[in-house]
C-alpha cells in the first residue's frame, strides 16, 4: 500500500499502471479506516491489486474526492484505466471485500 501525498504521486501511481487499482480514502485516525486496512491489504496483496491510501484531510485531493463521490469514510474503490469497477463505503469483513475483488473479476 501507498500513502498518496500529493496529485503529482497519485498520477504517476495511475498514469501507466495497467492492472486494478484500490483507492482508498481515509482520515488516518478513524478508527473505522484503520480496522478495515489490514483487512483491504490482504486482499489486495493476494490478487496483485495496487492500493493508493488517500488521506481526505489533504485539501490537495478535493477535486480527487469530489469525483469520486468521497463522503461516508472509510471508502474504497477500485478502478482499471480510470474507470470505477465497484465503490463502497463503511465498515466491512475480509469475506464481503473478497467477494467484492471476485466481482470485478480480479481474484486469484
Amino acid at each position: 500500500m501507498q500513502t498518496i501525498e500529493t496529485m503529482e504521486q497519485f498520477n504517476e501511481a495511475t498514469g501507466n499502471y495497467e492492472g486494478t487499482t484500490c483507492l482508498f480514502f481515509v482520515i488516518n485516525k478513524s478508527q473505522p479506516c484503520r480496522a478495515i486496512e489490514p483487512m483491504l491489504i490482504a486482499e489486495c496483496d493476494r490478487n496483485d491489486i495496487q492500493i493508493l491510501k488517500i488521506p481526505v484531510d489533504n485539501t490537495e485531493f478535493f477535486n480527487l474526492i469530489t469525483k469520486y463521490g468521497v463522503g461516508i469514510l472509510p471508502r474504497y474503490l477500485f478502478i482499471r484505466h480510470g474507470e470505477v469497477l465497484y465503490s463502497t463505503y463503511g465498515r466491512t469483513s475480509q469475506e464481503v471485500i473478497r467477494e467484492e475483488i471476485k466481482k470485478i473479476g480480479e481474484s486469484k
